[in-house]
């Protein structure tokens, strides 16, 4: 691909857009300092991935946007497009289709860079590997910034490296190389992680399907308890519905005959008024006809004796009187009854308050019934408790036997081992001490390889420093007899010779050559030199052709060069070993960096050290082979060790593992120990717990005897309740019989006051008739009439009075039988309502019971039981002591996870989804290793290949800038070329081979300038920018790197932008852009074609 066109908008100071073509040929940039030519190149740059705003020159990204001026606003973007010609379809095959390429790189304000290529969004990452296929790159060595010679001159091997890597065509290789190894390691990471995750999902695995069967179990044993309890609430519903309906029967039965004994009651408390109503005319009707028979008696007598009469009369009424007082005494005995039955009844206030009090005392009892309920359902509890703890106590025995078992296998588990320990003791120390001895055997292998290693390296580089240096002394003059090569110069003093000579010690001493040293005699005369001057003879020998020049030369301290130069004689000359010289005529030349004739005299005493080094290494050693062979079996030996550490090391780790099992195996032992200690603990607490119950128990039954005299204490609290209220129903009874009561007394009043009134008159009447005997005899026959008739009267009445007395004392002890009956009729009624209540309670309670339970309904439950002669219903004991052992069951397994199922499940597909990804994961980690050892491989034939074609083309280079010389790259401090830096060695015209930090400031530059061509002409860039890369160069220099430009440009295929100030360059150029800044802040763009204008004026 070719790169056609520039557009720049709103890049630093290029605010109006701008389009920068680069034709064929050499493209240059002019214009004065600090109007903006750099940019350009900047821009260039930018649009290709650089990523570094220090490289722009800016303290963020964002600052590469038009920041304003006096005149114009800021801009809130930049873009920058390349146009890259791509008619020869050699683009990447992402984007071959088309013949233009256009990249475009977008800034916006605190926004970021968005990148395009031909109109489509991609990543930055797509565009440096665009422009790094194509041997090119914001980074790339064909585009030279300002500073970019001085920075390759500073810079260290190892980063010098960098730029053959771009001659090979490698730099895409390590970015995808680099990749490769983040991808790798973030691989390597996963995998580390899927490992883990893997053990722990193994781990939940089996945890979880333990889980499982415990919640397998739990849930069956839960539908066991669900159907025991159905059974259990379904026996009791039948039973006590039996009881009620039964209860409710008798209660029926019981109403029934309360009612027909209450209206038998009635009745005969009906009859007993009437006929108490009867007597009461009866007894009145007795006395009249019993009176009237005594007086007729008496007036009968009376007639009979007349002269007794009056006393006899006296006398019979007297009688009558005590008759009517005995009837008197009778009817009051009567009233008396009748108010003593009254005021047994008592008046209604006093009824009423004893109704009050005996209701008080019935709610008294039933809060002693409920207090006694209390203590029964606590007994009740207690005695539960018992029986859960003896439970409990049965369980924890079977557990305890359980620990005991564990524990005898871990004693017997731990006696094996210990067994199998001991065996293996004797063996562990013989192994821990080969172990020991292994290790310090290998230690010291490892530090014999090295120094045999170290050895050869050295050996390697004394051999590479000999070969150097015979080139560097047999190439620096086509010259076999200079006289140079003749002298021997004690190390230490080739400045001072240096100094005295100088360019003269390259001169031959053939005589045929038309500048050469000549042999001559000394001096006939011989100058004597100054007192502490040696003569430079004594140090330097070889040849006698400069016999009088250091015969006449004295050797002399740096610092008394000026005292001794006024003690010079003519031809005399003082020197210092640092390479300062003083002349009989005056002249001082101070010592400076030493020069190639100095060098060379250092590098040939240095050769000739290294040979004897040489001669003397293989006269001992045959050669470097033997050392690396030597090395190769100490290797061997090393790897033999290692193998027999690594089989010492297992054997170690076995007995480390068995130690780890006999350590786990007391820990184990100890816990059971730890455990059955707190379960006799918890046993003992037990136990105790057990006591404190049966102490309670005793202490209940001290207080209370025992649960069946408080079950008798609330018969009796039942009884005496049901007896109030039999007596509460009397005297209700009484109080609704009061009002018969109050009628029967007024009328025997009335009787009494009759009696009353006539035992008055007869008295009277005993008065009155005491003196009248005449009337007697008179009245006699008819009082014999009426006396018979009395008698008859009387004999009657008092029959009817008595046959009515027999018939209300039958009925009233009819009433007092009936009325027992009544009190009992109600007594069981009361018992029987109670007893119906409760088991209707009972009944609401296990229906209450049942929906809370089972959600479920009386109907649903009986129908699930389905109660039958082939399915008989249990006993209420069997269906709860069924009911209780599925419950213990289940809670022996305490607490348990009811989703492990669903759990593993998950897991499961967790483990299988996680065990495909590592596999996916090795799979594609192997793919990555196979991938980075090849881009391995094909980087370092690669770099082979480019070092020796770079070589090549540098040494041209380098001819071809400085006219003549020698130079040439150098790997250095590893054989790995991917790994080694890069020095260079140049030899400029006249001058000996010396590393680039011995050359002068132009010379360098000319050298860095060398490599960067000669990286440049082995892998050709699509573009090439220079920015003022001439300006260390003098007229001569810069004459020689335009022609050498202008034969790259027409040799490869490649368009140059140069961006100078010199005038000869500019002179070079087929087309010139000129940057001006005739608005401070901004830069505009002219352009001449100069090849155009050239043609143009030789038609002119």
């Amino acid at each position: 691909m070719d790169f056609k066109k520039l557009r720049i908008s709103n890049f630093k100071s290029f605010v109006d857009p701008v389009e920068v073509s680069i034709g064929k040929g050499l493209t240059g940039v002019v214009g004065p300092n600090g109007c903006g030519k750099s940019n350009l190149v900047e821009a260039l740059r930018w649009a290709m991935g650089e990523t570094s705003y220090k490289s722009m020159r800016t303290s963020t990204m964002d600052d590469v946007i038009f920041s304003g001026t006096e005149n114009r606003p800021a801009r809130n973007f930049a873009e920058v497009s390349l146009v890259l010609d791509n008619k020869e379809r050699n683009a990447p095959k992402d984007y071959n289709s088309e013949e233009t390429v256009e990249v475009t790189r977008r800034i916006e304000r605190e926004s970021g860079s968005a990148y395009r290529i031909n109109g489509k969004d991609i990543r930055a990452r797509d565009v440096q590997m665009l422009f790094a296929d194509v041997s090119t790159g914001a980074r790339s060595p064909s585009l030279v910034r300002q500073g970019q010679i001085d920075e390759l001159i500073s810079q260290k091997p190892e980063q010098r490296r960098r730029i053959l890597e771009e001659a090979a065509g490698i730099s895409g290789f390590h970015v995808r190389r680099h990749e490769a190894e983040l991808r790798l390691n973030a691989a390597q990471t996963n995998l580390e992680r899927l490992d883990d995750v893997l053990k722990e999902l193994s781990s939940q695995m089996r945890s979880l399907k333990k889980q499982a069967r415990e919640a397998n179990r739990y849930k069956s044993l839960s539908e066991e308890i669900r159907n025991a309890q159905s059974i259990v609430l379904a026996v009791k519903y039948q039973v006590i519905n039996e009881q009620l309906i039964e209860s409710k029967k008798q209660f029926t039965e019981a109403v029934k005959n309360h009612q027909e004994t209450i209206r038998g009651v009635a009745s005969l408390n009906s009859e007993e008024i009437k006929l108490q109503s009867d007597l009461g005319p009866l007894r009145e009707s007795a006395a009249k006809d019993s009176a009237k028979l005594q007086r007729l008696v008496i007036e009968m007598e009376g007639l009979d004796k007349e002269s007794l009469r009056q006393k006899e009369r006296s006398l019979e009424l007297s009688e009558f009187i005590q008759s009517t007082k005995s009837q008197l005494v009778r009817e009051n005995e009567i009233l008396t009854d009748l108010r003593d039955l009254l005021s047994k009844q008592g008046d209604n206030e006093i009824n009423i308050q004893k109704k009050h009090d005996i209701e008080k005392l019935i709610k008294e009892y039933n809060e002693d019934l409920i207090k006694n309920n209390i203590l029964l359902e606590e007994f009740s509890s207690i005695y539960s408790k018992q029986e859960n703890i003896k439970k409990i106590i049965s369980s924890d025995n079977d557990l305890k036997e359980s620990i005991l078992s564990q524990i005898k296998r871990e004693n017997n588990l731990l006696d094996d081992l210990n067994i199998s320990s001991d065996d293996n003791k004797i063996e562990g120390e013989t192994f821990n001490g080969k172990e020991q001895s292994i290790r310090s055997e290998i230690e010291s292998k490892i530090n014999e390889l090295k120094k045999n290693e170290d050895f050869a390296n050295n050996m390697v580089a004394i051999y590479s420093q000999k070969d150097a240096l015979k080139r560097i002394i047999g190439e620096s003059f086509n010259n076999d007899d200079s006289l140079i090569d003749k002298l021997n110069v004690t190390p230490g003093y080739e400045n001072a010779l240096d100094a005295l000579l100088g360019d003269e010690l390259y001169y031959s001493i053939n005589d045929k050559n038309p500048i050469h040293w000549k042999f001559l005699d000394g001096f006939e005369e011989i100058h004597e030199l100054p007192d502490g001057c040696e003569p430079l003879s004594n140090y330097v020998g070889g040849s006698k052709a400069i016999k009088r020049r250091i015969d006449q030369t004295g050797i002399i301290n740096k610092e008394d060069g000026v005292k001794l130069i006024s003690k010079l004689k003519y031809g005399q000359r003082l020197v210092s070993k640092e390479g300062d010289l003083w002349r009989w005529d005056g002249l001082v030349v101070a010592s400076s960096s030493a020069s190639s004739a100095s060098e060379r005299l250092q590098n040939r005493n240095q050769l000739e050290d290294i040979i004897k080094s040489i001669d003397e290494f293989e006269r001992k050693y045959t050669g470097i082979d033997k050392v690396k062979e030597k090395s190769a079996l100490i290797q061997n030996d090393i790897t033999n060790l290692k193998i027999e550490l690594d089989r010492i090391s297992t054997e170690i780790k076995n007995k480390d593992d068995l130690d780890k099992k006999i350590l786990l195996s007391k820990q184990e032992l100890s816990n059971l120990n730890s455990k059955l200690a707190d379960f006799n603990k918890y046993s003992s607490d037990n136990l105790n717990q057990l006591e404190r119950v049966n102490a309670s128990i005793v202490e209940f039954e001290k207080k209370y005897k025992n649960i069946i005299d408080l079950k008798e204490k609330n018969d009796e609290i039942r009884d005496n309740i049901t007896k109030l209220k039999i007596e509460l129903d009397r005297i209700n009874t009484e109080i609704s019989s009061k009002d018969d009561l109050d009628k029967k007394i007024p009328q025997t009043e009335n009787q009494i006051l009759e009696l009353n009134n006539r035992l008055k008159n007869l008295e009277d009447e005993k008065l009155k008739h005491l003196n009248l005997p005449n009337e007697i005899e008179e009245k006699r026959n008819s009082l014999q009439t009426l006396i018979e008739k009395s008698k008859i009267l009387k004999s009657n009445s008092e029959d009817q009075f008595i046959n009515l007395e027999n018939k209300l004392a039958d009925i009233r002890d009819r009433v007092r039988s009936t009325s027992e009956k009544e009190a009992q009729a109600r007594e069981l009624e009361g018992r029987l309502e109670i007893l119906s209540q409760n088991n209707n309670d009972r009944l609401d309670e296990v229906k209450s019971q049942i929906n809370k339970d089972l959600n479920i309904n009386v109907d649903e439950l009986i129908k699930l039981t389905n109660f039958s002669d082939e399915n008989p219903m249990p006993s209420e004991t069997s269906a709860e002591e069924s009911y209780e052992r599925f419950k213990n069951e289940r809670e022996l397994l305490g607490g348990v996870n009811l989703r492990a199922d669903f759990e593993l499940e998950e897991i499961q597909d967790r483990f299988e989804e996680t065990k495909s990804e590592r596999e996916d994961l090795d799979k594609a980690i192997s793919e990555l290793k196979k991938g980075i050892a090849g881009l391995n491989q094909e980087s370092r034939e690669r770099m082979r290949l480019a070092f020796d074609e770079v070589n090549n083309k540098f040494q041209e280079v380098f001819k071809k800038l400085f006219g003549g010389g020698n130079a040439e790259l150098n790997f250095v401090d590893s054989d790995d070329p991917l790994e080694a830096g890069l020095e260079m060695l140049a030899q400029p015209p006249g001058k000996k081979l010396k590393s680039m930090d011995s050359l002068s400031g132009g010379e360098k530059a000319l050298t860095a300038t060398s490599l960067i061509f000669a990286v440049f002409l082995t892998n050709p860039s699509p573009i090439c920018v220079l920015d003022e890369v001439d300006a260390p160069l003098d007229d001569a220099n810069v004459e020689r790197f335009c022609d050498l430009i202008d034969e790259m440009s027409k040799s490869v295929n490649t368009r140059f932008l140069i961006i100078t100030h010199h005038a000869l360059t500019m002179s070079r150029m087929d087309r010139l852009f000129g940057v001006t800044m005739q608005e401070k802040g901004v830069s505009q763009l002219v352009s001449v074609d100069l090849s155009t204008a050239e043609k143009f004026r030789k038609l002119a």
